[in-house]
């Protein structure tokens, strides 16, 4: 049976234990509530995410500090789905990568996978395919510890790697 405990306030500490699933924790710092969030687990491709973010009220979510990634994080730990690949509102415009929802640099920070951006990728078939949009990753670590590191993906990821079908979604920022 899964017990799962989410504490918010000045400290969010979040952890799945008693579980067949990963164990993962995340401690954070004083985090403003300035925007809540939301992860949608859908295999869609990022442009179609984008759209159901917007048409649900909210946009896809911006990691502009430390605090914003933490709380995704949190959302991602309550949701129970930690070990996909979720669509976050960054894309690539003129060869810079912008947040979508106010087009502002989307800064290159420790949260990006080493060797990312790469602006281009292979499939699983082998071909090479432009990456401009932005999504946050799962990658197992060991020790039932999951590290979530932003990357740029193709639109349709699942064209591209078939194998992650039903491991795809998106997070909806709500600004308050």
């Amino acid at each position: 049976k899964c017990r799962i405990a989410v504490f918010l306030g000045l400290c969010i500490l979040f952890s799945v234990t008693g579980c067949n699933e990963k164990q993962t924790s995340v401690t954070t710092e004083t985090i403003p509530s300035v925007s809540s969030f939301e992860v949608v687990m859908q295999d869609v491709t990022w442009e179609e995410a984008n759209a159901l973010a917007v048409s649900r009220g909210g946009h896809l979510a911006t990691i502009n500090t430390d605090g914003e990634y933490y709380q995704i994080l949190s959302a991602i730990m309550y949701s129970s789905d930690i070990n996909g690949v979720y669509y976050v509102g960054g894309s690539c415009v003129d060869g810079q990568y912008v947040w979508t929802a106010d087009n502002s640099m989307l800064p290159i920070s420790e949260h990006w996978r080493s060797g990312e951006p790469s602006y281009s990728g292979s499939t699983e078939d082998g071909r090479t395919v432009d990456e401009s949009y932005v999504c946050l990753c799962a990658f197992f670590v060991s020790d039932n510890y999951y590290n979530y590191e932003l990357m740029d993906i193709p639109n349709d990821t699942i064209d591209a790697a078939p194998t992650y079908a039903g491991n795809i979604g998106y997070i909806i920022e709500y600004e308050h």
